[in-house]
C-alpha cells in the first residue's frame, strides 16, 4: 500500500469513528490516543486488560475497535478529578501513611487547644477557688453575716425576702440590672445563713466567693471567684432561698464569668 493509499485509509477510518483529521496524538510514545473530545494528555484513567462485562455495555466503541487494537490493548476514558477520586483513590502505602500523619497533624493542631483551653480553664479556677494563687494583698476581717449595701434609688423601695446558705468560703451575693449594674449587695461568712430583705425586681444574682477578704476595692484578690446565675430571679411577688453549699443535685445554676466585681 503507498502512502496516499494509506493516509486515505485512516481519514476515511477516522471519518467513520467520528475523529478529527488532525495529527494523532501519542501518550508517552506507547499507545496511540484516538480520543478528541477535550480530554488533555495525563487526564485519562487506564483500563486493563480485561474491563469486564459492565465496562463493556458501557462503552460499546470498545469492542469494535480497529485491527491491531485487540481486547487487552490501551484504552483510556475520562477521569474522575472530583472530591471522592481524589480521597478514594489508591495509592502506595508509604502514601498512605505520609496522609494519615498529615490528618492527624491537622486534628491535633485543631483539638489539642481545644482541650488544654477547656481543661485548663477549669483547672485554673479550680485553683482560684481554693486559694493556690499567690496572693499578696492585705487581708481585712470580711463583715457580719447578714451586712449589706443597697444603691440610694433603691434604697425606699419595697422589698422581698432573699436567705442565704454559705458553704466552705466566704460569699458576697450581688444583684444586677439590666445595665449589669450592682443594686444591691449582701455578705456571708463559711458555713453561715443570713436572711435580708432586698429590692422587688427581676435581677441577676451574682455570686463572688473566697477566703481572703481584701475589702469591698479587691473583693478576694486573685483567687476571687466570679459566677453568675443563669436565668433572672424574680424578686416581685415572692421571696428567695439559696443554699450555696455545692453539691451534685443543686438547683442554682451559675456560670463563671471572667470580670472584676465592683459595686
Amino acid at each position: 500500500m503507498g502512502l496516499d493509499d494509506r493516509d486515505y485509509m485512516r481519514e476515511r477510518y477516522r471519518k467513520r469513528r467520528g475523529l478529527s483529521l488532525g495529527p494523532t496524538r501519542w501518550n508517552e510514545k506507547k499507545s496511540r490516543v484516538e480520543r478528541d473530545d477535550g480530554v488533555p494528555l495525563g487526564s485519562a484513567s487506564w483500563i486493563g486488560k480485561d474491563p469486564g462485562k459492565e465496562f463493556e455495555m458501557k462503552n460499546p466503541g470498545y469492542k469494535e475497535r480497529p485491527n491491531g487494537t485487540a481486547r487487552g490493548g490501551p484504552w483510556f476514558e475520562p477521569k474522575n478529578q472530583g472530591f471522592d477520586y481524589q480521597k478514594n483513590r489508591w495509592r502506595p502505602k508509604a502514601a498512605r501513611k505520609a496522609a494519615a500523619r498529615r490528618d492527624f497533624s491537622w486534628i491535633s493542631r485543631v483539638i489539642a487547644p481545644l482541650l488544654l483551653l477547656t481543661y485548663g480553664v477549669r483547672m485554673y479556677t479550680d485553683a482560684k477557688r481554693w486559694d493556690f494563687l499567690p496572693d499578696l494583698g492585705i487581708s481585712e476581717p470580711f463583715p457580719e453575716s447578714g451586712e449589706f449595701k443597697v444603691r440610694r434609688a433603691y434604697a425606699a423601695s419595697q422589698t422581698s425576702p432573699l436567705g442565704i446558705i454559705s458553704g466552705d468560703r466566704k460569699v458576697v451575693v450581688q444583684l444586677l440590672d439590666r445595665q449589669s449594674e450592682p443594686i444591691f449587695a449582701t455578705y456571708v461568712r463559711e458555713n453561715d445563713s443570713a436572711n435580708v430583705e432586698v429590692p422587688r425586681g427581676t435581677w441577676v444574682l451574682r455570686v463572688i466567693e473566697g477566703k481572703t477578704w481584701h475589702g469591698d476595692t479587691e473583693f478576694f484578690g486573685a483567687n476571687t471567684v466570679t459566677e453568675d446565675a443563669i436565668g433572672k430571679m424574680d424578686f416581685n411577688n415572692m421571696g428567695h432561698r439559696i443554699d450555696l453549699r455545692r453539691r451534685f443535685n443543686g438547683n442554682l445554676h451559675t456560670v463563671n464569668r471572667w470580670v472584676d466585681p465592683t459595686f
